[in-house]
């Protein structure tokens, strides 16, 4: 089966969005819950209108202005408490317009993103440690905590945690499932790589696709930080080849996030 249709739903939800490089004709301003105001389009996008270079977008309280070649969407359709950029790989520089329409299947492979969303700081950590701890401790399948995975070697500075196949078959096996189902095979199942801080608590997760797919040319990692100063959790996604790049990806997501703020205060200080 061709997983190049779901790889593209993945990296690229609103793939359809990305089809006229147009803009609004006219603006009015919008204020999150946490009193970001930004300006936004709100009228309909006419082909013969060129986009303004900056869109201004909001993360919780902050407000950024973003280049617009960097956006996910280039319209700037953000929802106000996040926001989503598309670069390429492995230069993590903006993808020549020419080369995003249409949306080809080489730079949906090449393209790796970044998504920003804003988490109230009760909740932050909690959101965080649901990559890594599931909701029920008292029942979950093995694969989706890491007390349950086998620890491996340590590369790239990551540990890595691979899923227990025999806890895996006999949990499933207990659920009713046939050991034909696909649950049953590994390479069903991500390898995941952990990164812990000199406090020794995880700092980023990192599940990537079976080596099976990586053999196939269309694996891909779901790279998950804290920005905890700033009350934000981004979401990295790039091709496996990426791995050992995962520090450089981190850097080059706080340096976004950073560079692109309105307030100098915002820029030299914590949220």
């Amino acid at each position: 089966m061709n997983p190049l249709p779901r790889i593209i739903r993945a990296v690229c939800p609103a793939v359809l969005l990305l089809a006229s490089v147009c803009t609004h004709a006219s603006e009015t301003t919008q204020t999150n819950e946490h009193g970001c105001t930004r300006h936004v389009s709100i009228e309909p996008y006419t082909p013969d209108q060129k986009l303004p270079r900056i869109s201004q977008e909001c993360l919780g309280p902050y407000l950024l202005e973003v280049p617009r070649d960097h956006l996910f969407n280039p319209r700037g359709l953000g929802s106000g408490d996040g926001y989503s950029l598309a670069l390429d790989f492995p230069s993590l520089q903006p993808i020549p317009p020419a080369e995003r329409e249409p949306f080809s299947p080489d730079i949906v492979m090449r393209t790796v993103t970044f998504d920003y969303r804003y988490v109230d700081r009760d909740r932050l950590k909690q959101v965080f440690q649901r990559e890594y701890t599931p909701r029920n401790a008292e029942d979950h399948a093995p694969e989706q905590s890491l007390d349950t995975r086998i620890q491996q070697s340590t590369e790239y500075g990551l540990v890595a945690y691979m899923a227990d196949m025999d806890k895996v078959r006999a949990y499933y096996r207990a659920k009713g499932y046939q050991d034909s189902a696909r649950v049953m095979l590994p390479e069903r199942h991500k390898d995941w790589f952990i990164a812990r801080g000199t406090d020794g608590e995880v700092s980023s997760v990192i599940k990537c696709a079976p080596k099976l797919e990586q053999d196939a040319g269309f694996a891909r990692c779901e790279h998950t930080l804290l920005m905890e100063d700033r009350n934000t959790l981004v979401r990295i996604n790039y091709p496996s080849g990426g791995l050992p790049q995962w520090r450089e990806l981190e850097a080059r997501a706080r340096e976004m996030m950073v560079v692109f703020l309105v307030d100098a205060g915002d820029r030299a200080g914590a949220g």
